[in-house]
């Protein structure tokens, strides 16, 4: 590995079976920069966290990545604090792999494997990969009874689970479907929220009556207690992003002398934009998809922002 303590694509490069380290190289600090930063960019097919999009590649990089954390657990030579921050980069980086392996084991039609191997979901996104296996079967049926299996959900999952049965109930019945009172004020109540999954009523309370619930941010004072991350919140209050949902454009407002990194991917970890930031600016999106996207804000080290938001046709 390169002989220093930052965790970054170097690694990933040494790592690789088809890189001989010659002796007396090393590799520059700039081959980590961005693609079209004017800097070297390494192919994506020699760093785990971006393996290319194929079983065979990913699952490489899990192995990986799950002996880099081992490798790091266990080295004597670094501070707690150390390797909380190498371990957390790396778990992120895992989680999303893993994310990438159910996609494409369910595009190829391996959907009963998925289920089998998330029979006990530990998190709420396993839950999500687990529904999206009987949704890609088209089985409404299989989707239902399984949303209706789920006990001690989270209150976000609840949520979650409320919307998609009433969406399941909508595509049951086609064209015919028609929202109850009741329903569409669960639906509206839900949009309203502040979690993730509150993107899904959204877009339902979209479908069903054409008005858009835009998502607002709320300010915080310089001297306020604003989080690091959170759902529709912003650092301080030079930073917002809307609407939400959107359709052909997103509009960053940002007044700061610190220039940021933002990043854009959809629900699958599949990046679809990244920009630095230094002033407000705006992001065409009639190319991209509908469905929902999240958005990420970095300075430095500092996540200061990441939310979903729905693109809608």
């Amino acid at each position: 590995e390169p002989g220093d303590a930052n965790i970054d694509c170097r690694d990933a490069v040494l790592a690789h079976p088809n890189i001989t380290r010659m002796p007396g190289t090393s590799i520059p600090n700039n081959i980590c920069q961005e693609a079209g930063s004017g800097q070297g960019s390494i192919p994506p097919q020699y760093n785990p966290c971006h393996p290319r999009r194929n079983i065979g590649d990913v699952n490489v990089a899990i192995t990986w990545l799950q002996d880099k954390i081992s490798q790091i657990q266990n080295d004597p030579n670094l501070s707690p604090a150390q390797k909380d921050m190498y371990i957390s980069f790396y778990r992120r980086c895992l989680n999303r792999i893993k994310g990438l392996r159910y996609e494409l084991m369910i595009q190829d039609g391996q959907n009963a494997t998925v289920r089998a191997e998330l029979i006990n979901p530990t998190t709420d996104d396993d839950v999500l990969i687990v529904y999206s296996t009987y949704i890609a079967e088209n089985n409404l049926t299989g989707a239902s009874q399984y949303l209706a299996s789920l006990t001690n959900a989270s209150p976000q999952l609840s949520d979650f689970i409320t919307i998609q049965q009433i969406n399941l109930n909508r595509l049951n019945q086609g064209r015919v479907y028609m929202a109850t009172a009741s329903e569409q004020s669960v639906i509206e109540t839900i949009a309203h929220k502040n979690h993730p999954y509150a993107g899904y009523a959204k877009a339902l309370y979209y479908w069903l009556t054409g008005e858009i619930i835009s998502t607002e941010l709320p300010d915080f004072g310089k001297n306020g207690n604003a989080p690091r991350y959170g759902s529709s919140q912003k650092a301080e209050n030079n930073i917002s992003i809307y609407p939400n949902p959107f359709r052909d454009i997103i509009h960053i407002k940002y007044q700061g002398d610190e220039k940021s990194a933002l990043m854009v991917t959809d629900i699958l970890g599949n990046q679809v934009y990244n920009s630095e930031v230094t002033q407000s600016l705006n992001i065409n999106t009639q190319s991209w998809n509908a469905g929902i996207y999240i958005i990420t804000l970095q300075r430095g080290k500092e996540m200061i922002m990441s939310d979903k938001f729905v693109k809608i046709r």
